[in-house]
């Protein structure tokens, strides 16, 4: 497979950086300056969460020293604030193969249950292979990238440490998968997203064709009614098309089931004129267009 090809090809060249890296400890070449190239810059990136009227929160990341020492814990601490308005929802997640993080991931809600609008917290991070490494702050507001510079112990070559040079060699190759796995699941994401912005448009569109339904009834004659009552067996059939290709068979029935509960409309004098069969149509429509969009509200909001 061609994932693979690309996984051998980066696991070959790897081998050189981790080589040297780990030539100082052995040797005691005077390289250890040069073991890893400069660290990278941070980078932010935004998230795709943006609507009108959305509560937003802030993610400050106070960003502490980045030269840490292998196997030697570290805090990262960050702040959440609330943007324009109250409530904000955030889910803060810890992405860091190469570090034990404690604990990965923590959910936010402000104002919190002591009224506290904004809101500091710490994770515990132990990095446990020495070079330049990464650490991504994520959630749906977006995606902070932090570069640290992790040095071996001081008292402890890097030889005798767990992350010697086999992990060295090694470490990098096996976080590989981990990557990819990642990538494809912010692919599938995005995936999800996309499809749920087509099918609220498609929806969208036969709620507006329902209106229209709805808006004619008060103008329809007795030589109306049959190619009205053939409009609304096309609406009603495109919804159900829709609700079954999004594999929601159950909403499709309870769309249709939806007209058994309207109230009856009384026959005055015993005579179904024109007021009656406008009134009947009316409110079997109605009831499908407050069942289809409570069914958009709670698929698809």
């Amino acid at each position: 497979m061609q994932w693979q090809k690309a996984l051998a090809l980066v696991g070959v060249g790897l081998i050189p950086l981790a080589l040297v890296i780990t030539a100082p400890s052995f040797f005691g070449w005077p390289l250890a300056k040069y073991a890893w190239p400069p660290r990278r810059p941070d980078s932010h990136i935004n998230g795709d969460w943006a609507y009108p009227g959305h509560p937003v929160c802030f993610i400050l990341l106070e960003k502490g020293e980045r030269n840490v020492t292998v196997n030697t814990s570290f805090p990262l601490t960050i702040t959440i604030k609330p943007g324009i308005s109250l409530p904000c929802q955030a889910d803060v997640f810890i992405s860091a193969p190469t570090f034990d993080v404690k604990p990965e991931s923590q959910a936010f809600v402000l104002p919190d249950e002591q009224g506290h609008q904004w809101k500091s917290y710490t994770f515990l991070l132990v990095p446990k292979q020495t070079g330049n490494q990464l650490v991504m702050v994520s959630s749906k507001y977006g995606q902070d990238m932090l570069y640290y510079t992790v040095k071996s112990s001081e008292f402890i070559p890097t030889w005798m440490t767990p992350s010697g040079p086999l992990l060295s060699l090694f470490g990098p190759i096996l976080t590989i998968p981990w990557w990819i796995d990642r990538l494809e699941k912010k692919r599938q994401e995005k995936t999800k997203g996309r499809k749920n912005v087509a099918d609220q448009k498609r929806f969208g569109r036969m709620m507006e064709d329902g209106q229209h339904l709805y808006n004619e009834i008060a103008d329809l004659r007795g030589e109306d009614l049959e190619a009205w009552d053939a409009r609304l067996t096309e609406w009603q059939t495109s919804v159900r098309a829709a609700l079954e290709d999004m594999d929601f068979p159950a909403d499709s029935a309870e769309f249709m089931r939806a007209t058994d509960e309207i109230e009856p409309v009384a026959i005055v004098g015993d005579i179904k004129n024109l007021k009656w069969k406008q009134e009947v149509r009316r409110r079997k429509l109605q009831k499908q267009q407050q069942k289809l969009e409570e069914i958009v509200r709670r698929r698809l909001s």
